[in-house]
């Protein structure tokens, strides 16, 4: 009954009905990154924004991983940097005390020695003050020689810290690399409310 109301009432909803029913659109999307791809949207256009927000987020994952590490690795640094000039200054006091050791004591008791002018008693507290001045030069040696093994633990130690940070940035982009790239696809559906039918009409078109 074309002449009622009812009639074309009717055919707007089973218009609308099917549309429900059999339209949709199949879009890309990334369910971890929140990305739906948008009409008209080529597959590459869409990687490029996944790599992108997969970018952002690895960005801010990393700058809190920097920021943690990088105020150690200064520290350390200084402390490097602290540790070499205690071992330099080390090494140029054990350098001059065997300098000043060779030449002054055991170049008077060697002297004395061997000029025969010097009685037993003096000769002998020579003696003792140049094994106390090799002891002085052994000690010296061993401050020195502990100043750069100190030196050695600290570079090591930095070198793990500076070697643990570049770790965790490269998982952290290998991560989030990994998550750009799991894209899927979905169906969007339409819902009766996205549905308007503005006119039903019939056109009559003689033959």
């Amino acid at each position: 009954r074309i002449d009622t109301k009812a009639c074309f009432t009717g055919l707007a909803t089973r218009v609308k009905d099917r549309l429900v029913r059999d339209r949709a659109l199949t879009v890309p999307v990334n369910r971890k990154l929140k990305l739906w791809g948008r009409v008209g949207e080529s597959a590459e256009e869409f990687a490029a924004r996944c790599d992108e927000a997969a970018q952002v987020a690895a960005d801010a994952e990393s700058d809190k991983i920097r920021q943690k590490l990088t105020s150690r690795i200064d520290r350390l640094r200084g402390s490097v940097e602290t540790a070499q000039r205690k071992a330099d200054a080390a090494a140029v006091a054990a350098d001059r005390a065997g300098t000043t050791e060779l030449t002054d004591v055991a170049g008077s008791l060697l002297g004395g020695l061997l000029g025969g002018r010097s009685r037993t008693r003096g000769l002998a507290s020579a003696a003792r003050t140049a094994m106390s001045g090799r002891e002085r030069v052994d000690r010296a040696k061993q401050r020195a020689e502990d100043a750069s093994a100190s030196v050695e633990d600290k570079v090591d130690d930095l070198e793990a810290l500076e070697q643990e940070l570049a770790d965790a940035l490269v998982e952290i982009d290998d991560r989030w690399a990994a998550v750009s790239d799991e894209v899927e696809s979905a169906d969007i559906t339409l819902s009766r409310s996205d549905v308007t039918i503005e006119m039903a009409q019939v056109v009559w078109i003689p033959v």
